[in-house]
């Protein structure tokens, strides 16, 4: 704010100072807890603490004018203000953990300023650069797509297009000279990468094939040491191993840095699903890890050294989660299902259950809840928090 510069600390003390000296001018106290930064516009200042209170603030040099405050929520139940406030087409919005606001006139004030269409600069000079787009992609078996390739000089100048050579690495399917991609329909779900070479340059794009539900997995078909090519983040932490005569997933616990981790196998769209998969952990030193399932951003949770089940919806937020007790043993297969189902009015509904593998699934579930503040879609996938290893078999995802 020209000769000033403002700053809140953890404990929300806001704070204006000399940009040029480093002098502290003023300091006003606005709650207990801060995490959103302050926003200037229009002379003033937006600010909201974690407590709650709302801040529109008149700053000068001298001081500081207290416009207007009020109480998002109440005193007791504060609606929290982590993020800071947004300003746009004469508008400043508010997000708390429960509502968005918006200050300002009914009808925003929209301002058009067209660009002038110019073209990019061209040039002759020889391919230093092949940019394939899509750069990322995510399709299904059977679907095809059309990749481009352009070509940029040592410059960044684009090049006149010209032929380039397609290749697949890791793919299962088809590429024509267009750069035309079609992912063979019974090849299931792979990833890889489709190159485009020209003249000793080559580009890429990586390339992931998920299945459509219902899928299932049991890892027979996987190599020792290796994990599912085509989901997200298992590369390092799990591996595919033989126990007791069948091939498992193994959540590996030699890394303290990676002891919990997510993986996900399916689309982020989806919604409306049913996850199932074995589990079974190791006990070591009397210590147990927790595995669990994900569906639509829920997760389903056995927690070994608690002995209980979780129903979570977002982890660091534990007043919502759901549990109940249950004693599971170390070195026992157990099956775990999750079942998420969106509800009318925004509202969604999950269920879990946990049995012994060799027993009878029950016909009740052994937690459930609904959120009114949900979400409506994501990947199926797994949950591990590894301390010794966790083991994972006969996946199962299927529409409700």
């Amino acid at each position: 704010d020209g000769d000033r510069i403002y700053q809140v600390d953890n404990s929300a003390n806001l704070a204006a100072f000399d940009t040029s000296s480093g002098s502290k001018l003023w300091e006003l106290n606005i709650g207990t807890i801060q995490r959103a930064s302050p926003v200037l516009a229009d002379g003033k200042l937006y600010v909201g603490s974690v407590t709650g209170r709302f801040f529109i603030l008149e700053p000068s040099r001298d001081g500081v004018k207290i416009l207007s405050e009020v109480q998002l929520g109440t005193v007791a139940e504060p609606e929290e203000l982590i993020g800071s406030p947004a300003i746009a087409d004469g508008r400043v919005y508010v997000i708390t953990d429960r509502a968005l606001y918006a200050i300002g006139p009914k009808v925003p004030r929209v301002e058009r300023h067209p660009m002038t269409p110019t073209s990019p600069p061209t040039s002759t000079d020889p391919v230093s650069h092949v940019r394939v787009s899509p750069t990322e992609l995510v399709v299904e078996p059977g679907q095809s797509v059309s990749l481009r390739a352009d070509l940029f000089d040592a410059q960044g100048r684009l090049l006149p297009q010209s032929d380039v050579t397609w290749e697949l690495d890791g793919l299962v399917g088809q590429i024509t000279p267009n750069g035309e991609f079609l992912a063979e329909p019974t090849a299931g779900g792979q990833a890889g990468s489709v190159t485009a070479t020209i003249d000793n340059v080559t580009g890429g794009a990586r390339l992931r094939v998920i299945p459509t539900l219902p899928n299932a997995y049991d890892f027979e078909g996987d190599a020792p040491g290796s994990s599912p090519t085509y989901w997200i983040a298992s590369t390092g932490k799990f591996e595919v191993r033989d126990v007791d005569g069948r091939r498992v997933l193994v959540k590996k616990s030699d890394n303290p840095f990676t002891r919990r981790a997510r993986v996900y196998s399916g689309a982020s769209h989806l919604s409306d699903y049913t996850i199932e998969a074995d589990i079974s952990a190791i006990q070591s030193r009397r210590q147990m890890g927790d595995a669990g399932v994900n569906a639509q951003r829920h997760t389903l949770v056995l927690m070994g050294n608690h002995q209980r089940l979780e129903l979570q919806t977002w982890q660091p937020e534990t007043v919502r989660t759901h549990v109940v007790p249950f004693a599971w043993e170390p070195d026992t297969w157990y099956r775990l299902k999750l079942s998420v189902e969106n509800l009318d009015n925004g509202r969604v509904r999950a269920r879990g259950k946990v049995w012994p593998r060799t027993e009878v699934e029950p016909d009740d579930w052994t937690v459930q809840m609904v959120d009114v503040n949900p979400h409506r879609q994501g990947s199926p996938g797994l949950y591990a928090n590894a301390p010794f290893e966790i083991f994972f078999d006969n996946i199962r995802v299927y529409e409700n």
